[in-house]
């Protein structure tokens, strides 16, 4: 992950999304299986609902990597 993460430097809402993301990759065994379960209980057949577990591991997967990209966008416009 980022290992030179300065919060100081980032806003407020910037922190949370990450500890967020960071909190979902970490507990990705539980989110996927949630997520499956609520497209069941919105009415899609068990097909679509892996599709949709699917989709969300996929987000799970990808989400650090962009959001430490959002960071040192905004980390760096911050500094300048």
């Amino acid at each position: 992950m980022d290992t030179d993460f300065d919060p100081s430097v980032a806003p407020p809402w910037l922190v949370r999304v990450r500890e967020t993301v960071y909190l979902a990759a970490r507990r990705w065994w539980l989110v996927v299986p949630g997520v499956i379960l609520l497209g069941r209980a919105c009415g899609l057949m068990w097909g679509g609902a892996c599709l949709l577990g699917l989709f969300a591991l996929a987000a799970i997967l990808v989400s650090p990597f962009a959001l430490g990209v959002l960071i040192a966008f905004v980390s760096r416009a911050r500094q300048a």
